[in-house]
């Protein structure tokens, strides 16, 4: 089977003895942010590929076993695809298993991508709390009939 813009062909081979099965530590990264990170870096697509579906994302990211301590409990969130991207991750709440997208894509893809989506996350909180300080400073500027708002900026992630 042939994939178009890919040199993969096929379905994602067994790990050999060299693959690196360890888990990445997720913890405090915002997991759509990840799950948009791995699907805008995707080389391999289906046919029904589509824009990026955050509520969607929302909806998936907020299964139980991503959002609960389970710690005796071995299960993890398997995504094959989103919106037509081929992804081929395993996730629990704190942990990520992304061998198969290394596969898919390169080596290294995924711990990219992780790094990438931690970044991210912390751009946005630090953009957060800067817009609630600015806020806190209009209300003040409001209540003294002073100035208008500053404008608020662009989200930090756009589509590629």
């Amino acid at each position: 089977m042939e994939h178009h813009c890919s040199t993969f062909h096929g379905l994602p081979r067994a790990a050999s003895d060299n693959t690196d099965l360890s888990e990445v530590d997720i913890r405090g990264i915002d997991k759509v942010l990840l799950l948009r990170v791995l699907y805008n870096q995707a080389r391999l697509t289906t046919t029904a590929v589509r824009p990026f579906d955050f509520d969607l994302a929302r909806q998936v990211m907020a299964a139980p076993i991503l959002t609960t301590d389970m710690p005796n409990v071995g299960s993890w969130l398997s995504i094959s695809t989103f919106c037509g991207r081929v992804i081929g991750v395993a996730l629990t709440r704190n942990t990520a298993q992304g061998w198969i997208y290394d596969q898919l894509n390169e080596p290294g893809a995924f711990d990219r991508a992780v790094a990438r989506a931690r970044q991210l996350t912390a751009n946005s909180l630090r953009w957060r709390v800067g817009a609630l300080q600015a806020g806190d400073r209009d209300r003040d500027r409001d209540r003294e009939g002073e100035g208008e708002r500053e404008r608020t900026p662009p989200p930090p992630y756009s589509e590629r």
